[in-house]
């Protein structure tokens, strides 16, 4: 039988931790290496079923573009060595638990050429410009690499609001990598403290090599707003993968032969009208709410 505690617990409302709070917002679709059905769906806002003269005018004149490049890519000058001002970072990066097992994995730090890099990113997002390359001096290598590849204590601040009335911590961020990252308790003479650890999980800029193509597998919005500031040439992690499975690209992405075929997208396409289009989608917002209750749970007479 459960106790008076447990039965208490269990009839507590509940919000479901999967719920998105979808807000809209500008973003920048790379249309050229779409099929109609896909082009459309993101000209809509993300909506299946919505169709528009002028989408098939848009869909057309990307796709046109793309097929008048000439065939193939050249990659060979894309990666350099880090410069030695750079060693100290990667070797706190090494060292640091949460981030050395990159490194296990085979993941090493290069210089990348971003603009060169393929592209198997649909959208990206093209608000937050500002915050996400903030501070960032682009003649300090290591100003770039707090960005491209962090150290974990070199997170940014997060400040979250508190809601007297409803006894109520929220946290609000456009940044999906912010999580609750454990829990903790702690005792003194007159008191207990119970609480939740929230970090930001620390993401990394990393291109891996696959068939003698350098992809981007994440980091697309630092990417973006890097080349759009001029920053083009950063410290990623770089891995070379036998299979495309080892890549683990997240769902939604472009089809293979966007990024491995013989006019692949690049991360500059996200700035080229002629083969991207601005459009409109939700995106998520990323709250966290720690809530403390007091409850007086009555014995049954």
């Amino acid at each position: 039988m459960d106790s008076v505690a447990e039965t208490v617990v269990k009839n507590i409302p509940q919000i479901n931790p999967d719920t998105t709070y979808k807000l809209d917002r500008p973003a920048r679709a790379l249309l050229g290496w779409m099929n109609d059905e896909r082009a459309k769906f993101f000209l809509s806002g993300g909506l299946k079923g919505i169709d528009k003269p002028e989408y098939a005018e848009k869909i057309l004149r990307t796709r046109e573009s793309v097929n008048s490049r000439p065939a193939g890519l050249n990659q060979t000058e894309i990666l350099e060595e880090p410069p030695d001002e750079l060693q100290n970072h990667i070797n706190k990066l090494i060292a640091h638990p949460r981030s050395s097992i990159f490194f296990a994995e085979g993941w090493t730090v290069k210089i990348v050429d971003l603009p060169k890099v393929c592209a198997a990113q649909a959208a990206v997002f093209i608000d937050h410009t500002e915050e996400r390359v903030l501070g960032i001096d682009p003649s300090d290598i290591n100003s770039i690499a707090s960005v491209t590849i962090p150290i974990p204590s070199d997170q940014p601040e997060l400040l979250p609001q508190f809601d007297e009335k409803r006894n109520t911590w929220i946290l609000s961020s456009s940044n999906p990598n912010v999580r609750i990252a454990g829990r903790f308790s702690s005792s003194t003479q007159n008191s207990t403290v119970f609480g939740f650890i929230v970090q930001v999980v620390p993401s990394y800029m990393k291109v891996a090599s696959l068939s003698d193509r350098y992809i981007l597998c994440d980091g697309y919005h630092r990417a973006y707003d890097l080349i759009k500031r001029g920053i083009t040439k950063v410290p990623v992690l770089v891995r070379n993968v036998v299979a495309f499975e080892d890549i683990k690209f997240p769902p939604g992405i472009l089809q293979r032969d966007a990024y491995l075929g013989d006019r692949p997208a690049l991360l500059q396409d996200y700035h080229d009208e002629s083969v991207s289009e601005e459009i409109r989608l939700p995106g998520g917002e990323k709250l966290i709410i720690i809530q403390g209750l007091e409850l007086v749970a009555a014995h049954a007479p």
